[in-house]
């Protein structure tokens, strides 16, 4: 129902009978109709129904060579806020020319010409806001649609670049030789440095062929020095000479050496051996002056030798330690065995080879 009808037939303190008759209702109605693009779909009725025409008549509507309305018709889409502005102040109008036609003073022309002014309004706000159309400046498009219903996109109207034009060739440049390319150097490989050659180590002579099988040293204790090994034989109740010395020192072995009397060739020897007389626990200062050594002289013309064996000998040459007055026996003839002084320098004196004393020094050569 039209605002119009709904105000005409609802109002209960402003009747319609104020109007002078029935023809001037009429015709005034009608006039309101056709200022206000309204119709009646049909003659007042009890309800007095009247059906209002579309305000926006630019919206085209489907074609029947078409399918079924697509969904912008069945849904149209909301009002802007300037067709809500139109559809407001026309109802305002339509209120106020009512109430006006119901007073006997005013006729249906003063209240025409007033909805005419409300429409001059109307007309000049819809050319500001660009000619009626909505908040974007245009009424929206509806897609076409094609035969079998389905809607397809509007053709994009974004404006088309314009296709580029052939391409412009560059200017000519000036032929430009090209740079000549670096010298290839060709480096000849450096050879390694020669590898000095190292030293083979010169192999230990190697020792003497065994002269014994089984390691026998009676118990004594065994002492180093350099390359020889020593031990002290017999105890402060022995009595042994030169030849039982000798002897004794042949029938020890020890790793593969017959033991013999010692020799002494320096003086850090002679001292060494001191030192291990004067350590042996049956050694006395005042009763063991002197042991037995290696020295002696193979014949009556000879000077004394070291005895390496009891065929071999060597003489004596490069270290002496003689005691004063010392070797005497070319004097006497009887004296061709040496002794070492166990106190004092250690010094060395020849004494008949059956003479007898405690210790004797036995000595395992391994040079």
């Amino acid at each position: 129902m039209d605002p119009l009808s709904s105000a005409l037939d609802n109002d209960d303190d402003l009747a319609l009978d104020d109007v002078d008759d029935n023809s001037t209702r009429a015709s005034f109605v009608q006039s309101m109709n056709a200022a206000l693009g309204l119709s009646p779909s049909s003659p007042k009725t009890s309800g007095g129904n009247y059906t209002a025409l579309p305000v926006n008549n630019n919206i085209p509507q489907p074609s029947p060579d078409y399918g079924a309305p697509s969904a912008y018709y069945s849904n149209p889409p909301e009002q802007s806020r300037f067709e809500k502005f139109i559809n407001g102040t026309t109802t305002c109008a339509i209120f106020i020319c009512e109430r006006l036609t119901r007073s006997p003073k005013l006729t249906a022309k003063i209240c025409g010409v007033l909805v005419g002014f409300v429409l001059i309004i109307v007309l000049i706000s819809s050319l500001e806001h660009g000619g009626g159309k909505g908040d974007s400046g245009s009424f929206p498009q509806p897609q076409p649609m094609v035969p079998n219903g389905t809607v397809t996109s509007a053709p994009s109207m974004a404006p088309v670049a314009p296709s580029p034009g052939p391409p412009v060739p560059a200017p000519p440049t000036p032929d430009t030789p090209p740079a000549p390319a670096p010298p290839i150097t060709t480096t000849a490989p450096t050879p390694p440095a020669p590898t000095p050659p190292v030293p083979t180590p010169t192999p230990p002579a190697p020792l003497p062929s065994p002269q014994c099988s089984h390691n026998i040293t009676y118990g004594d204790t065994i002492h180093s020095f350099n390359t020889s090994f020593y031990q002290i034989g017999g105890s402060s109740s022995s009595h042994i000479n030169w030849f039982d010395a000798e002897s004794y020192s042949s029938l020890r072995c020890l790793s593969g050496r017959r033991g013999r009397l010692a020799s002494i060739e320096s003086q850090e020897e002679q001292s060494f051996l001191q030192n291990l007389i004067q350590s042996h626990p049956s050694y006395s200062d005042v009763l063991h002056l002197h042991a037995w050594t290696g020295g002696f002289i193979p014949n009556p013309t000879s000077p004394y030798h070291w005895s390496l064996t009891s065929t071999t000998s060597l003489p004596i040459k490069n270290y002496t330690n003689w005691c004063p007055d010392e070797p005497s026996s070319n004097l006497t003839g009887t004296e061709s065995c040496m002794m070492m002084h166990v106190q004092g320098t250690g010094c060395w004196n020849d004494r008949g080879c059956y003479e007898e004393t405690a210790f004797f020094i036995v000595e395992y050569d391994y040079q």
